[in-house]
């Protein structure tokens, strides 16, 4: 019955709409209502660094969940990453 989302067979089933719906709702629509939901409580400097972060959470959380590979362009990408939200804080 489980079928991961990240390896998708071609062939769209029960399965796969439950993952497809599995992942617009938690993947989307709740993070973006939180996101929402913190303009009440954060400012909007600490707003812009968390949303600046978001690349940043997902590298690491890929690379722990996903057991994704870390090398050199990655590397890059994540220094792009913490210069581009230094930049904008300064």
């Amino acid at each position: 019955f489980y079928q991961p989302v990240w390896q998708f067979t071609g062939i769209f089933d029960l399965n796969s709409a439950v993952s497809f719906a599995a992942v617009i709702i938690f993947g989307t629509a709740i993070a973006f209502c939180a996101y929402l939901e913190s303009t009440k409580y954060l400012s909007p400097t600490q707003i812009s660094v968390f949303a600046s972060l978001e690349p940043f959470a997902s590298i690491i959380l890929s690379i722990i969940f996903l057991h994704i590979n870390f090398g050199f362009i990655e590397l890059i990408g994540a220094f792009i990453i913490i210069a581009a939200v230094t930049i904008l804080n300064l």
